[in-house]
C-alpha cells in the first residue's frame, strides 16, 4: 500500500523531533525550530518506532561525537 503525501510528511518531522532530541534539543526548542506545538514532539516521540531515541526522557547535553551519543542512549537504556 502506499504512503500518503501526509504519511509521509509525518513520518519525515517524526524522524526530524527524534534526531534533534538525540543531540539534546529540549521539546520545546524542537516545537519552536519545527513550527509544532511542543505536545506533537512529545507524542511523535512516543509513537517513534527507533524506540532508543524515543526512550531518551531529558535531552542529551555536551555530546560531542556520534559515538558519544550512542554510549548516552545505552546508559538510558540500562538505567529504565
Amino acid at each position: 500500500m502506499r504512503k500518503t503525501r501526509a504519511q509521509r510528511r509525518r513520518e519525515a518531522r517524526m524522524q526530524e523531533v527524534a534526531r534533534l532530541r538525540a543531540k539534546g534539543w529540549s521539546l520545546r526548542q524542537i516545537a519552536e525550530r519545527l513550527d509544532i506545538s511542543h505536545e506533537t514532539v512529545r507524542g511523535d516521540l512516543a509513537k517513534s518506532s527507533n524506540s532508543t531515541v524515543a526512550n531518551l526522557t531529558k535531552p542529551v547535553k555536551n555530546v560531542t561525537r556520534e559515538s558519544d551519543t550512542t554510549n548516552v542512549i545505552q546508559l538510558n537504556r540500562r538505567a529504565q
